[in-house]
């Protein structure tokens, strides 16, 4: 039921009423459902993703409480490793970005993941595995 403009309705007769008579009862915010997850930030290598809620359902009214806790949640994605790239590079041998006990290996466009030696690390200076005080990574 809807009441003319300026009147409110009152529970207790039932009826539409001056605002003045009638006592409305405050009503706590609630949260929304949660959004679904917004895009990752980035398609490999770690990053983030967020989704929201909002203070809708219902929201506060007649001095009620708002919502408490945060609207935002954010969670980690796309962490695997990202896939080294030779189509642009010349053929040879590259630091790998996620291993420095090993290289990378580019021929005719493709990648090779090579190991070093045991407890060797690869030297990009003089394009070789070497002792690991002798490279930084």
């Amino acid at each position: 039921m809807s009441c003319s403009s300026g009147l409110k309705y009152n529970e207790k007769l039932d009826q539409c009423d001056w605002p003045e008579n009638v006592q409305c009862n405050p009503v706590d915010g609630g949260w929304s459902d949660w959004s679904a997850w917004g895009p990752c930030t980035v398609t490999c290598g770690g990053g983030t993703q967020a989704r929201n809620r909002s203070c809708t359902n219902p929201p506060p009214s007649n001095g009620g409480k708002k919502c408490t806790g945060p609207d935002t949640e954010t969670q980690q994605c796309q962490t695997m490793i990202c896939p080294f790239d030779c189509t642009e590079k010349p053929d040879g041998n590259y630091k790998d970005p996620n291993n420095c006990y090993g290289f990378i290996a580019c021929s005719n466009g493709i990648a090779h993941q090579m190991k070093c030696p045991h407890d060797l690390k690869y030297n990009e200076k003089k394009d070789k595995c070497d002792w690991p005080e002798n490279v930084t990574c």
